[in-house]
């Protein structure tokens, strides 16, 4: 289980590649993915709420999600997930197989919130 998002914004690329450095080297057969939700009363909502922590817009966390699959290279095949209700976009397939088919996935997502935001 990935947590996306965790790195905030000064640590996001650097968790994205780390985590795939270390999926890669154990090389599971299942890797799904959440995405990170402040609670209150929590120490990271708080820290959020003091601007010490810094967390992901949608898309910010989806470029998460296409650096870890990016990265990720696997020995074995990996069934992989990222469907659940947290995570903007339903995702699933297997690494490294379908590693193409996600990405693309993500790029039009990517697109679409490029588009809205910027509309």
């Amino acid at each position: 289980m990935v947590i996306l998002g965790l790195g905030g914004k000064t640590g996001s690329y650097r968790h994205a590649t780390g985590t795939a450095r270390v999926i890669s080297h154990i090389s599971p057969t299942m890797l799904s993915t959440l995405t990170l939700t402040l609670y209150d009363g929590t120490t990271l909502k708080e820290a959020a709420d003091r601007g010490d922590f810094l967390p992901l817009t949608p898309y910010e966390t989806m470029v998460d999600l296409k650096e870890l699959i990016c990265h990720i290279r696997v020995a074995n095949p990996c069934i992989f997930r990222s469907d659940h209700i947290s995570n903007l976009l339903p995702l699933a397939g297997v690494l490294n197989k379908d590693r193409d088919k996600m990405l693309q996935e993500i790029h039009e997502i990517l697109d679409f919130l490029k588009d809205k935001h910027n509309g």
